[in-house]
């Protein structure tokens, strides 16, 4: 007699047993067939695919602040403008800052010039000054030192008569200089007289016309910007064509100023002005006539003295006091000259320069002021958010717009089971129900390197294949990924397999009669699944109506 092995029998008494259970038990009617669908068992390729839900991210989100606090006064985009990495997207009140730039110009401009001076040494004419003044002590000196005699007193008298001739040339300035002030005085004193007289017709026409022809220049930079200003140009295009017009309205506003100015009757301020200008006039043409300063006519007088008193001491003999005294003045002069060679110090010089850098360093800081208040965009992007406008007070802690790349990928979380399964490169498939009936391909362009620890999962980013999927920013999505593809496997609708005391089970029809068949399953692409035992092609199973089955029970096949 054949034994069997025990797990084998009763794998092969039970279909039979179940089948008997089918049958009614004597005096009672027969049970009716369950109503079913089949489909014959198959072979074939699978791919085993595995779905997530994830979320839509931006690459780049970024928070656009101030650096500094202050009132918007000009707000340059909306939600949905597109900016470029450098766009101006928001100014706010630069007033204060403007004028602590251009203070800081002007202090730059001082300290040039202060070292400009110090460079450039000593004046020629100082210099010839001290070294007559040294030849003229030394001469003296000499003079002394010859007794008087009579070449001293003709030398003596020779840098009198030089002396005079220096001082008259100090009361009596250059003709051409003279002419350049007078005529100075004579613009300041007409225009005295054109405030006093108010502006003649002709003046007011062309003031007039002016004004008429900026107001055309303006027209016509409009019609320049509304052209450019289109959703095809560039958007710098449109920037310059904005800045033209602009210029032009500005241009306006200057000529209807200057048309204002010259019809408006002189105020006492402005005649007090005027005024001043022919005193400044005069007096400059006073100076251009006695070019010498009070102090270079004394000096010079001074020098006509001394030489007429060395004149007289030519004549008369002197002591060894006189001597001795006109030594001290020799060595005056010559340290007068030395000083007058080099009239800075090292020390003057690197003052200078410390100083010029100091106001090159004060300007920076003022345009560094000025600039933080002028936000520009720190990538390219889109605007998502606009969280403040124009007139709102702005913080450094408070953003005012919020920047998006467009370009997006999809974050999902996957199981750790599927670590080895996943893959750079790997093409995944991309579904929302914001894109009904869409499908979008991505591929897997990034694999977090650690698992998280409480959910046992890691990170997988998918980027989608097309720059214009559809996909935005926050949305949900489903991410269908294969894990794996075999070939010429036992394959079975996914809906056939039903659980049976806690396993797979798939009921298969033989004569009429379902008998249930535990199955081991594999790789599922969710539609069809891999039977790797219990079940071969070509066998009949129930597709439909296997919810109402248990054991194995008559079953009619609906067609």
């Amino acid at each position: 007699m054949r034994v069997f092995n025990r797990p084998l029998a009763l794998l092969l008494v039970t279909p039979a047993l179940l089948a008997a259970c089918a049958v009614a038990p004597a005096g009672q009617p027969p049970v009716a067939p369950v109503t079913v669908q089949t489909s014959p068992v198959t072979s074939g390729a699978i791919s085993g695919v595995v779905v997530y839900s994830g979320n839509v991210d931006s690459r780049a989100k970024v928070s656009v602040l101030p650096k500094v606090g202050g009132q918007i006064t000009v707000l340059n985009v909306d939600v949905g403008s597109v900016v470029k990495k450098g766009d101006v997207i928001a100014e706010l009140d630069h007033a204060t800052q403007d004028a602590q730039v251009a203070q800081a110009k002007a202090a730059v401009a001082v300290a040039h010039a202060k070292l400009a001076t110090i460079q450039a040494g000593s004046r020629p004419e100082t210099i010839a000054q001290a070294e007559a003044n040294l030849k003229a002590a030394q001469a003296s000196l000499a003079f002394l030192e010859s007794g008087g005699r009579p070449e001293s007193v003709s030398a003596a008298q020779g840098n009198l008569a030089s002396a005079i001739a220096h001082l008259d040339s100090l009361k009596q300035g250059r003709s051409e200089a003279v002419a350049q002030a007078q005529a100075n005085l004579d613009a300041a004193k007409a225009r005295l007289q054109q405030l006093k007289d108010g502006p003649t017709p002709q003046q007011v026409q062309a003031a007039q016309l002016a004004v008429e022809q900026a107001k055309d220049a303006a027209f016509a930079a409009d019609t320049q910007k509304d052209a450019a200003c289109n959703p095809v140009s560039p958007g710098a295009v449109c920037k310059a064509a904005q800045a033209a017009a602009d210029a032009a309205h500005t241009g306006i506003a200057q000529a209807q100023a200057q048309l204002t100015i010259l019809t408006t009757p002189p105020t006492q301020t402005q005649l007090s002005q005027a005024q001043a200008a022919v005193d400044a006039a005069q007096a400059q043409l006073n100076l251009a006539q006695h070019p010498g300063s009070s102090n270079d006519v004394a000096a010079a007088q001074g020098a006509v003295q001394a030489a007429q008193a060395q004149l007289a001491l030519a004549k008369l003999p002197y002591t060894s006091a006189d001597l001795a005294k006109a030594q001290a003045a020799v060595d005056v002069a010559a340290q007068q000259l030395k000083l007058a060679q080099q009239p800075y110090t090292k020390e003057d010089l690197e003052a200078a320069q410390a100083a010029v850098q100091q106001a090159n360093a004060a300007l920076d800081a003022a345009t560094v002021a000025r600039d933080d208040a002028i936000i520009k965009a720190p990538i390219d992007g889109v605007v998502a958010q606009k969280l403040l406008s124009v007139g709102a007070l702005a913080a450094p802690t408070t953003p005012i717009v919020t920047l998006i790349d467009p370009a997006v990928d999809v974050i999902v979380n996957v199981d750790a089971r599927y670590a080895s399964d996943v893959r750079l490169g790997q093409v995944a498939t991309i579904t929302s129900d914001d894109l009904p009936g869409k499908s979008i391909t991505g591929k897997v362009s990034n694999i977090a390197p650690d698992v998280d620890q409480q959910t046992r999962t890691f990170e997988v980013k998918i980027t989608p294949s097309q720059a214009d999927s559809g996909l935005k920013d926050g949305m949900l999505v489903k991410v269908s990924l294969v894990t794996a593809t075999r070939e010429g496997v036992v394959t079975v609708p996914s809906d056939a397999i039903v659980q049976r005391n806690g396993q797979p089970t798939v009921y298969v029809v033989t004569n009429g009669t379902a008998t249930p068949q535990v199955v081991q399953t594999g790789l599922t692409d969710g539609t069809h699944t891999e039977i790797t035992s219990g079940l071969k092609a070509g066998q009949l199973i129930v597709t439909s109506g296997q919810d109402r089955l248990n054991t194995a029970q008559t079953v009619r096949v609906q067609k």
